[in-house]
C-alpha cells in the first residue's frame, strides 16, 4: 500500500535536515569548529585536570585535550551524524517503497558514504579545514553502525511483540 504523497514527502525531511546540519558544521572555519567542540570537551577537560594534586602545564593540557578528549569527541560526533543520516535515508526509502529491504540498506550506506566523501571534499574549500579520507572512513563506519543498530532494535521489537502475542512463549 502506497502512502499519500504528502506523507512520503515528509519522510524525506529528516534526511535533508541531517544533511543540512552536517553541511553547516562542515562549512565552519577551523576556529569556529574548535570552539563548538570545546563547548563539549572543555568541561570534561576541567574535570579531568581538576582532580588530583598534579600540576599540569598548558602544553600537557593541550596535548591531552587534543589527542585524548577532543579528537575522540569529534570522531564520535562524526559517526553519530552519519549513523543518523543513514537511518533517516533508510526510513525515507522504506516509506517510498523503493525496493527490497536489503537493497535499501545497501543503497543507504552507499549514499551516506558518498555524502561523507563530498563533505570532506567541501571542507577543502573552508578556511583552516582539510578533507580527510580517514574521516570518510569514520563517517562510513557510522553509517554501517547506524544501520546495524536500527535493524537490531527493530528485530528486538518484532521479537518482543511476537513473544507478547504468544503469551510470552518462545516461538
Amino acid at each position: 500500500m502506497k502512502l499519500p504523497l504528502i506523507l512520503r514527502a515528509v519522510a524525506v525531511l529528516p534526511a535533508i535536515f541531517v544533511m543540512y546540519i552536517i553541511f553547516v558544521y562542515s562549512a565552519q572555519p577551523e576556529l569556529v569548529s574548535k570552539n563548538s567542540s570545546n563547548a563539549i570537551s572543555g568541561p570534561l577537560i576541567e574535570t579531568v585536570f581538576g582532580i588530583g594534586e598534579v600540576e599540569y602545564t598548558d602544553e600537557t593540557v593541550e596535548y591531552y585535550e587534543t589527542f585524548y578528549i577532543d579528537a575522540p569527541i569529534r570522531k564520535t560526533a562524526h559517526m553519530l551524524e552519519y549513523a543518523a543520516l543513514c537511518v533517516a535515508v533508510i526510513i525515507a526509502l522504506v516509506v517510498w517503497d523503493l525496493g527490497p529491504l536489503e537493497d535499501i540498506k545497501k543503497f543507504a550506506i552507499i549514499f551516506t558514504c558518498f555524502y561523507a566523501f563530498t563533505d570532506e571534499f567541501h571542507q577543502l574549500f573552508v578556511p583552516g579545514r582539510s578533507g580527510s579520507l580517514i574521516d570518510v572512513f569514520i563517517d562510513s563506519m557510522g553509517a554501517v553502525f547506524g544501520t546495524a543498530i536500527m535493524f537490531a532494535v527493530l528485530d528486538w521489537l518484532v521479537n518482543l511483540d511476537g513473544n507478547r502475542m504468544n503469551g510470552g512463549n518462545k516461538k
